[in-house]
């Protein structure tokens, strides 16, 4: 008899398979007698080691007492349900390549080591709930048919499931992420939920969710949490808890939700959410759901509410056009739920970017600049209002200092005296005439002398721009 093509960790002949030129332990024969199996794995473990590289298991066999040293299953194929409920892995646990036809059963499982579960196939369920991996863990391009259960799992060490296929259900329900947790190039057919989970930082760019993904309760701890690039293709929430006592998703952590494609628009949804250190560049966001949410201030605790992308710009180098997009989508977001105030807000960016883009004409920016200075691109009523009493104060002290004449209307050839800085009486007199300049109502019982006929020029230019100005940005605040 030959060798089993396998010899170097196997040590038997092809008995069993001589066709394929395979062992007992090798062969993939459905007809190979599984108490030789038994016999012959017990024997192999006793003699060899817990190195089963590509044995193929027509039954599970039983671990007691678990595995002291370092455990190799690379290749392996288990034909029915594999069982290591409440197994201890003492050493690492390499399951890299390994085929579950069956059930795979992991719950309560230790895993003291590094744990290798890399284009692992899963074809039943995966269940690996109250399991503890107490280093990194890896499940790199493993493929969940059925469903993958990580109910209540804690994750201690890097946990990698970074191109994964979860084609069934997915349930994260409750688990703990100690390090860092890699979902990246991920894909979900059905609606993941990680109802309860509990983050430290994750990164899940570039993943697929084709049904949505369910985040409500999720605790968002550390950061930075990475979503760029995402495909969410159906109901998408990240919804806090409804105590006023639970924190807010993404409290105090940055998170990164840009070019993130969503289907229908609508889906995506924050409620009770931190916003004040999530970018959302060149995601469409004017009908995404924002319930008492909490966006950051332009400069501190007073300032106006703005999206992070804008304030962490970097002047030199920053997207300005596309922040400015993304400020237009906020605008006619809230602009669509009739919250105005915010609108403005969001308003107020979209022009300080296309202000502060070195693409926009010098003209343009400007103007921008002068509309930014009377009324906050119309957005502020108070400037324009302080700068009409400023203008009309001004021009009331000029119309004393350079003269104004009261004329008289029976014998105009008749002058009265001039009106005078120093006499009390006169201040009113000059105030309501240059409060009728400033409104349009032409005084003509007064003459101004000199430089005071400019002055009235100019007020009657400028004194109705200004309280156009105040008018529309009051209406833009008060506006139901």
């Amino acid at each position: 008899m030959d060798q089993c093509i396998a010899f170097q960790y196997c040590g038997l002949d092809d008995s069993a398979d001589p066709e394929h030129q395979l062992c007992i332990l090798h062969s993939f024969s459905l007809e190979k007698d599984k108490n030789l199996f038994l016999e012959a794995f017990n024997k192999h473990r006793k003699e060899k080691g817990d190195n089963f590289f590509s044995f193929v298991f027509p039954v599970s066999p039983q671990f007691k007492g678990g595995f002291d040293g370092n455990v190799s299953f690379f290749g392996a194929t288990f034909r029915e349900e594999s069982r290591f409920h409440e197994t201890e892995f003492r050493g690492n646990a390499d399951f890299s390549a390994t085929t579950f036809e069956a059930d795979a059963i992991f719950s309560k499982t230790m895993f003291k080591g590094l744990a290798d579960f890399g284009h692992a196939t899963f074809k039943g369920a995966g269940k690996f709930g109250n399991a503890i991996f107490e280093k990194d863990v890896r499940f790199e391009s493993a493929e969940f048919t059925k469903s993958a259960e990580f109910l209540e799992t804690i994750f201690k060490g890097i946990t990698n499931f970074g191109n994964c296929e979860f084609r069934g259900e997915s349930r994260f329900m409750a688990t703990q992420f100690h390090e860092n947790a890699l979902f990246r190039f991920a894909e979900f057919s059905a609606r993941p939920t990680f109802i309860f989970a509990s983050l430290s930082k994750a990164d899940f760019s570039l993943s697929t969710f084709n049904n949505g993904a369910n985040f409500a309760e999720t605790m968002f701890k550390v950061g930075p949490f990475d979503f760029l690039g995402c495909k969410f293709l159906g109901k998408t929430n990240f919804t806090a808890r409804a105590d006023s006592k639970a924190p807010a998703i993404f409290a105090d952590a940055e998170a990164n939700f840009g070019s993130v494609l969503v289907e229908p628009p609508e889906s995506l949804v924050f409620k009770k959410a931190d916003l004040g250190k999530v970018r959302f560049l060149d995601t469409d966001l004017r009908k995404t759901e924002f319930t008492d949410v909490t966006w950051p201030r332009e400069h501190g605790s007073h300032g106006r509410f703005a999206v992070y992308d804008e304030i962490a710009s970097n002047e030199q180098e920053s997207p300005w056009g596309r922040i400015e997009r993304l400020c237009s989508d906020l605008k006619l977001n809230y602009e669509d739920r009739h919250d105005y105030a915010r609108a403005g807000d969001f308003h107020y960016g979209e022009k300080e970017m296309q202000r502060k883009n070195p693409v926009t004409p010098l003209t343009h920016r400007l103007f921008l600049a002068g509309y930014k200075f009377v009324s906050g691109y119309g957005e502020k009523y108070l400037p324009p209002l302080v700068l009409a009493f400023v203008l009309f104060f001004v021009c009331t002290c000029g119309y004393l200092a350079f003269g104004l004449r009261p004329k008289d209307p029976i014998h105009p050839e008749k002058i009265n005296r001039t009106l005078q800085v120093t006499k009390l009486h006169d201040w009113p007199r000059a105030a309501h005439y240059s409060f009728r300049v400033m409104t349009l109502l032409k005084p003509d019982d007064y003459l101004p002398l000199g430089f005071a006929k400019t002055l009235v020029t100019i007020e009657t230019l400028a004194g109705p721009v200004l309280l156009g100005f105040f008018a529309l940005a009051l209406r833009q605040r008060l506006k139901r």
